[in-house]
């Protein structure tokens, strides 16, 4: 996960990342719940940015990092908006922590496979006003 955040933060002259164990254990447990929704700030103490991904099939960490960057090319500097690519490139974030879960059963009710939650937390916050 860090490596593939650094690559893309690299190329938008943001400061490379630092791996937060105690972010990565918050997105753990929220992964290891296999709860495909934002978790509104229960994870941790710091407060913290958030990225989620599932996907059934071969869903690996460069996958879900490309899903979270699947809104760069709509991305419009002159009219910002969040988004999880914004969230990825925020400069003033300085540390990520990730999880997965390959064993999520009940995220896509439709399918018969069991479906891969990815989880990144982000401190400080990207995607705040000022």
């Amino acid at each position: 996960y860090l490596a593939a955040h650094n690559t893309i933060r690299a190329l938008h002259d943001a400061p490379l990342l630092i791996w937060s164990d105690d972010l990565a254990t918050g997105a753990q447990a929220w992964a290891n719940a296999c709860n495909f929704k934002h978790s509104d700030g229960v994870l941790s103490e710091l407060p913290y940015g958030e990225n989620i991904a599932a996907a059934t099939g071969d869903f690996g960490i460069n996958a879900a990092v490309e899903s979270f960057m699947s809104d760069e090319d709509s991305y419009d500097p002159s009219s910002p908006t969040f988004s999880d690519f914004t969230q990825i490139v925020w400069k003033n974030t300085t540390t990520v922590g990730c999880a997965y879960n390959t064993q999520c059963g009940n995220i896509f009710p439709s399918s018969s496979s069991m479906a891969t939650l990815h989880v990144c937390l982000y401190n400080p916050p990207g995607n705040v006003v000022g």
